[in-house]
């Protein structure tokens, strides 16, 4: 299938969700938008394609679908089942950067916050 027919068919199916269709195509492709413009009739593995489409639909998140996710500016794996690192959860890093900086601990010690991600981001940017 032609990829310009996959995209319009998915944001057909998405609905009030149709900008997504695009984005999951991309990501699915690793190319970027003015790759898709340059190449809308490249033939795609539609299958595929429309697998991840139905997952979001599904409300599964993008992170799980490409099993990734962003936080702090470092890209970091996610699978099903493990917790996907949230904005707020940025805000408290900030902090305790912040005070980690200005004061000298010598141990940090982090419970019950999910992933990790936390204790990660702090040992890489704290140098621990």
């Amino acid at each position: 299938m032609k990829l310009s027919n996959a995209l319009k068919q998915a944001q057909s199916t998405l609905g009030e969700n149709a900008k997504w269709a695009e984005f999951i195509l991309l990501e699915w492709l690793k190319k970027d938008k003015s790759w898709l413009i340059l190449n809308e009739a490249t033939q795609i593995n539609e299958k595929a394609y429309f697998r991840l489409v139905k997952r979001f639909s599904s409300c599964e998140p993008l992170e799980y679908i490409f099993e990734r996710a962003s936080f702090y500016g470092l890209d970091f794996s996610a699978k099903k089942g493990v917790l996907i690192p949230r904005y707020d959860s940025e805000l408290l890093l900030e902090l305790c950067l912040n005070e980690l900086k200005n004061k000298n601990y010598e141990n940090v010690l982090e419970i019950g916050f999910g992933s990790g991600i936390l204790s990660i981001v702090l040992a890489k940017f704290l140098g621990i």
